[in-house]
């Protein structure tokens, strides 16, 4: 079974801190953000298992910076 993305970045974030992000964050007439969410998610799902092991480790080390970045995690 293929792991999901916060998963295997190791990231677990309840849904009103990331609900607050994008109040704070995107536009309110922003019409394209959720089908822009949808299609990059897909794709780094996709991207991820071509990925070899330590370009999944360099992946998942900057997703954490940038969750840290954002106040997502400590």
């Amino acid at each position: 079974m293929r792991r999901g993305l916060a998963e295997l970045n190791g990231l677990h974030r309840p849904g009103d801190l990331i609900e607050a992000w994008i109040e704070n964050t995107v536009p309110a007439d922003d019409m394209e953000f959720a089908s822009q969410l949808s299609v990059m998610t897909d794709g780094t799902k996709y991207n991820l298992a071509d990925m070899t092991a330590s370009t999944k480790t360099a992946h998942c080390a900057q997703i954490r910076r940038v969750a840290k970045s954002y106040r997502f995690t400590d």
